[in-house]
């Protein structure tokens, strides 16, 4: 007798549909700062500074002063209840904190003093 063949198995295989790709936020954020104008443009100064006399020498000196006088506007400071009580905070972690510590401290000493 011959000896008889299994028959051939057929391998099936799964194949995905590619998906639509989405804009990633990168790109999205790309896209935005290509459209949004350089912060130069939008105070509407050049971006390079011009050479010349004293005037555009102090202009990099008086634009840094005039950003820090408007974000000192911005501020909200608190009143001085908040302040007082913040303060009272702060220094009563830390008191706590350094004896904590000073503890550890003096029982980690008598403890490697006491080592032969």
């Amino acid at each position: 007798m011959s000896a008889q063949r299994r028959p051939a198995t057929k391998r099936v295989v799964a194949v995905e549909e590619p998906r639509p790709q989405r804009p990633t936020r990168q790109k999205a954020t790309s896209d935005a700062q290509k459209k949004a104008p350089s912060p130069e443009k939008a105070r509407g100064r050049p971006a390079t500074q011009p050479s010349g006399g004293i005037a555009t020498r102090t202009e990099g000196i008086r634009r840094v002063y005039r950003d820090t006088f408007a974000e000192l506007k911005k501020i909200n400071w608190p009143d001085q209840e908040t302040t007082r009580n913040l303060t009272i905070v702060v220094i009563g972690i830390s008191v706590v904190l350094g004896i904590l510590l000073g503890g550890i401290d003096y029982i980690l000493f008598q403890v490697f003093e006491a080592l032969p």
